[in-house]
This record gives C-alpha cells, structure tokens and sequence, in this order.
C-alpha cells in the first residue's frame, strides 16, 4: 500500500470516528434531558421526608340536602397564596325523565391532575322491555393507591373531569344506565402537580368516595416548594456547592457527556462543597440519589 493511500485512509477513518464522536455527544446529552425529565415522580407516602402532608378536618361533602338536590364545592389551595389550585364538586340532578348524580375535578392557577383516558364503562338501555349492555370507553380522574407513584408527565388535565358518575332517563324513548363507580370504594388518591414561580412541584390529595354524591378529603401533600437539591453556580468554574435537603447520606455522581462516571463521593444534609477542577470544559449530569429518591440536574463546566 502506497503512503498516499495510507494517508487518504487514516484520514477517512479519523473523520468517521469524529463523526461517530459527534453524534453520540448531542445523542447522550438528549437521552440525558428526556431520562431526567420523565424520572420526575414522588411516592405517595406521608412519611417521606421530602412531602409536605397537610391534614385536613374530615368533612363530607354531600350534593343531598332537605331540600332536594343542589351543587356543592370543596376547594384547595396547595401552596397557600390564597388562590383556588383544585374545585371538587358534587351536583345531583332528578326529574321525571331521569336524573343524575355525580363527583368531578378540576384545576387551575397552574395547577394540573393526572387522569386515565381508558376507563371502560358498561352502559344498560332498556329497549322494547329489555335491558341491553355495551362497553364504551371514558376518562376518570386517575385513581392512585397508597405507594403508587405520582409521574410529571401524566398530571396535565385542569378541565373538568368526572371522579364518579351516574345517570339514568331520557324516557319513554329509552332508558339508559350510567355508573362509573371505581372510586366508591374507600380511600384512594388524586395525583397532581403544581407550578410555582416557573418550577413544578408533585402531590396528592387523599379522596373518600362514599357513594355518587358524597365525598370527603382527608388530606394533601405537596412536595417541598424549595427544591431538596440545590447546585450552584451553574455555569461553574472549578467549585460547585451542592445544598442537599435530606437526612440520610445520598449517593452522588457525575457523568460526563459519553455516560461515564467522572466523580462519586456521598452528600451530608446541608452544603456540601465539590472540586471540579479537574473537570474537562464541557457539560455534565449530576445525579443525587437514596433509598426513595432519584434526581440529576445538568451542569456546564467553564
């Protein structure tokens, strides 16, 4: 092989490897954002230490009264600045072609709740004295358990969404049976987050459903409104502080732009101050995480 081949190939084979270089680079640092954003979660439970649990005097909400039916509302405000976050509402509706009652949500003042968009229902029509069944497919406010987990990206719902339902009439020409009904039945949870100042915070709301019309709320939790990780400054120059919320010792790490691992120590609760001058200019993902709790945060080294 002459050297001029030599040259030529060295050459194509270093702009291949570069090119390869290059796209993997922006290829890790997307996968790095989309994992961090959809990692996003709380646990539902209060004895975590990272939720704010704000108990609430148990009083059942009830669409009934002595009078007949009326509209009745419970409302929220989750980060306490005096403006409405989540309405819970019963309403009951009868007549001599039928009736209904029914539990809903709804949100506002950047407030979102998750929802599930494929609840099957079975609906019954009475035609020509015979009751006929057939599924059909509706959204319900999303009914959590306790351990269940709260994800950022299914809490996007703000309007008007049904907790339970049900509905009967429209006779002569037929009569038709409504129920979605899955909340009646003890105590279950409203997974939601809230926006404040730009930055959004997970929680729950702990539900009683007792029948069509009738609810009470027991409890919320809001997830600490400063976060329990801060690192500054960013962009950095040699030292980072990292302000750590927890108690126990967390696990630290930071990654560099090809997956690896470039540094690894334990954090105290309190600031914690890291060298990073030893660091290569560039960008990089920290990770901080314990027994029920994982969050990374971008960093660019100067």
């Amino acid at each position: 092989m002459s050297l001029i081949k030599l040259i030529i190939m060295s050459f194509y084979y270093y702009a291949y490897t570069v090119r390869i270089k290059l796209i993997i680079v922006p290829a890790f640092l997307f996968i790095s954002f989309l994992n961090f954003s959809q990692s996003e979660s709380i646990e539902i439970n209060p004895s975590l230490i990272y939720m704010n649990v704000y108990d609430i005097v148990d009083t059942a909400v009830s669409s009934y009264t002595p009078f007949g039916c009326a509209t009745k509302s419970y409302t929220l405000d989750v980060d306490q600045n005096n403006v409405t976050d989540f309405t819970l509402t019963t309403s009951c509706y009868m007549g001599g072609l039928g009736g209904n009652n029914e539990i809903s949500l709804s949100s506002s003042d950047s407030s979102y709740f998750a929802i599930d968009t494929n609840v099957i229902d079975t609906i019954g029509s009475v035609f020509s004295g015979q009751i006929v069944y057939y599924p059909a497919i509706f959204s319900l406010v999303k009914e959590l358990e306790y351990n269940d987990t709260v994800w950022m990206g299914q809490c996007n719902q703000q309007t008007l969404t049904n907790i339970a339902y049900y509905a009967y009439g429209n006779y002569p020409s037929f009569i038709s049976y409504h129920s979605m009904d899955s909340w009646i039945s003890g105590d279950h949870y409203i997974g939601f987050r809230k926006k404040i100042e730009g930055v959004n915070h997970l929680g729950w709301i702990k539900l009683n459903v007792s029948n069509y019309n009738q609810f009470t709320v027991k409890e919320y939790a809001l997830s600490f409104l400063d976060s329990p990780i801060k690192i500054y400054p960013n962009p950095v120059v040699d030292n980072v502080t990292i302000q750590c919320g927890y108690l126990e010792n967390s696990d630290f790490k930071v990654y560099n732009v090809l997956g690896e691992i470039v540094l690894q120590s334990k954090l105290v609760k309190g600031l914690n101050q890291v060298d990073l001058s030893e660091l290569r200019h560039g960008v990089y993902s920290f990770q901080v995480s314990g027994l029920d709790y994982f969050i990374q945060k971008q960093i660019v080294k100067l």
